[in-house]
């Protein structure tokens, strides 16, 4: 079976794909779509949807080229302002997309990892050991380059969540 899983996000959207066997994830690769407010002066809104059609292209690319059995996505978490509130509705937009979607909470997530407060290093390191030959991005010293990994790491993770909630 294959599967893809998404860490959604306005500006960080992680997506990994590969295979499920014996209802185990071997995850193949990733891709983030880094979506940052433009440096041209254009209307808020504006740069919102061109960010978010370069979201959605991104995503379709990776269904087209992988062709899921399966996509795992992680609920947001509630908003504190406007600006969260958009993009909670983005990263639902963008789950909405992914078909015969396994959706998972942030809490069924940190539950892989452990109990209590976790940390994007532990995920991070949680995962490095867990699959060590997958193609994470490194720096020259070996430890994960934290600004893609923490959102790649995150849709590992979320891929293990979904697994156990499927049939």
């Amino acid at each position: 079976m294959k599967f893809i899983s998404i860490d959604p996000s306005l500006s960080n959207t992680a997506i990994v794909w590969g295979e499920i066997v014996d209802r185990k994830i071997i995850p193949e690769n990733w891709t983030i779509v880094a979506s940052k407010k433009s440096t041209v002066k254009i209307p808020v809104m504006e740069d919102r949807l061109n960010r978010i059609k370069d979201i959605f292209a991104a995503v379709d690319k990776v269904l087209d080229d992988v062709k899921p059995d399966v996509c795992f996505g992680e609920f947001s978490t509630g908003s504190k302002n406007s600006s969260s509130a958009i993009s909670i509705g983005v990263s639902l937009s963008i789950l909405a997309k992914l078909p015969n979607l396994i959706p998972v909470t942030a809490m069924a997530v940190k539950k892989i990892i452990g109990s209590g407060i976790i940390s994007k290093d532990q995920i991070m390191d949680y995962c490095l050991s867990k699959y060590p030959n997958f193609p994470f991005e490194k720096k020259k010293d070996g430890t994960l380059v934290k600004a893609r990994m923490e959102h790649t790491c995150d849709a590992i993770v979320i891929a293990l969540a979904g697994i156990k909630k499927m049939k």
